[in-house]
Parts: C-alpha cells; structure tokens; sequence
C-alpha cells in the first residue's frame, strides 16, 4: 500500500492514539473519529479529527470516505459494554464495506482460555460476560470477512496474509506487577509501597461505583497469570514488543513532559 492512503480510526483512547502515531511515523494519512471532537494530548496534530457517531450508519459511513483501511478501536466504561457493544459489529465494518476499504477490528482477550498461555488457537472458553460479548463480537467480525462484506482481520490491517484471522500483538515476557512496580519506583528513585483490592472489596465499593461493580467478574486476571504468548506474529511478521523497562522508562518521560507543560 501507498503510504499516501488514507487511515481512519474508529476510536480516540489509548489505543486509537497510539495506532494513529505508528501510521504518522510510517508517513501514511490518517483520520481519528470520535463523538466529541475532542482531539486528546496523545494524538498527533497532524491527524484529521472528525466528530461522528460510529452507530449511526450515515455518519460512520461519512467518516470513512477516502479511507483504504478502517480501524476499530472504540471503548466505552466498562459497565457499559453490554448497552453500547452490541450493535459495533455490524455498525463499523458496515462503514468499511460503504467505501470498499479493508477492515481491523482491535479486540482483547477475555474471550481466551487463560488457564494457559494465550495464543491465537487457544480454546475460546470466555468465563464472565464480558468475554461472551467480545466472542460474540469477534465471531461477527469474522463472519462478515468470510461473507465477503468485508477484508477483515483483528490487529494487522497492511499485509494481505493477515486477513481472515486473529492476531495477538507482541508482548514482552510476563512478569508480575510487583516487578513492575519496582521497575517503575527504580525509575522515578522513590522506594516500592504496593496495596492491594480484594474482590470481596471490589464488590463492596461496586454498590456505589458501576465501574467498579462491572469489574469484579474480571478480577481472576489479577489473582492468577495471565500470560501471552505472542510469538506468532512477531515471527509472521518480524514485530517485538518493547522491553518492559524501555517502555516503563518512555512512559514516566511522557508523564513528566506532559505535566510540565500543564
């Protein structure tokens, strides 16, 4: 592909600004779409910014004109998922069928068996609601890619063999988050302090905050490992995750700049 075609991201959280900041650095255009217009601090000035409601067909379909590939990258609060997630999709890769653009559809893995390290042929064993939605939605994505409607693939949306599958992003090797936190007090030269929220808490404070209640069933990925196994694509491909203490490192950087600039 040229890299002067266009990417639109449906999307503009973490994920969103960081996938528009990878296509800006390759030098490929890009447009951001969210329902407030608000461009956050992570994404690039130099992206289009379109305000558009992605489950309204008009609108999606609008904001996808021009594009070669369309990214999915929406969110919503987490005791939200079941009110807005539904209708996704059918409503975006419906936008990239619109303009004859391939479709990415960046979903997560609580659909996957964690019991064992994850990998893209892991038995699909979801064990909250959460994960039923999510392999509800990723099985309609994949459906609409074997009907036709559309190129799709989950994660990699610039190599021909990547369509028709899923796709786990490189990950570094799994450590705890103890060692992450150390990592992190290493870095900012302050000494470790680490607490802890029982589920039992969880479900308490979760009867005053929904966040907080929608949470609980996804606590087992904080009271067992949850490892991945992404060596897939990284060989597919020839990707790698960022080591852990660079991307710690790069992280507190971006804090500190971003707070002395108010």
């Amino acid at each position: 592909m040229m890299p002067t075609e266009l990417r639109v991201i449906f999307g503009t959280g973490p994920v969103g600004c960081w996938t528009a900041r990878a296509l800006r650095s390759q030098g490929r255009a890009v447009r951001a779409v969210n329902r407030s217009g608000v461009r956050p601090s992570l994404m690039p000035a130099d992206v289009e910014m379109v305000t558009a409601d992605v489950m309204d067909p008009t609108q999606a379909a609008n904001a996808a004109t021009g594009a070669s590939v369309v990214s999915q990258a929406l969110n919503s609060p987490s005791h939200l998922w079941h009110e807005f997630f539904p209708g996704l999709p059918a409503a975006a890769p419906a936008a990239a069928q619109s303009v004859n653009a391939t479709y990415v559809s960046i979903e997560n893995l609580h659909m996957y068996d964690s019991s064992k390290p994850m990998t893209e042929v892991s038995p699909v064993a979801p064990v909250s609601r959460k994960g039923a939605l999510r392999q509800k939605m990723a099985e309609e994505v994949m459906a609409a890619h074997t009907r036709g409607d559309v190129r799709a693939t989950a994660a990699v949306g610039t190599h021909d063999r990547a369509f028709g599958q899923a796709w786990i992003a490189p990950h570094a090797p799994a450590i705890t988050r103890g060692h992450m936190v150390d990592e992190a007090c290493r870095v900012l030269g302050v000494e470790p302090s680490v607490s802890a929220v029982s589920p039992r808490l969880m479900r308490l404070v979760g009867l005053f905050l929904p966040g907080a209640r929608a949470s609980v069933e996804m606590m087992y990925e904080f009271t067992a490992p949850l490892v991945v196994d992404s060596s897939r694509i990284e060989r597919e491909f020839s990707l790698s995750a960022t080591p852990i203490p660079a991307a710690i490192e790069r992280t507190i950087a971006w804090y500190r700049d971003h707070l002395s600039k108010g």
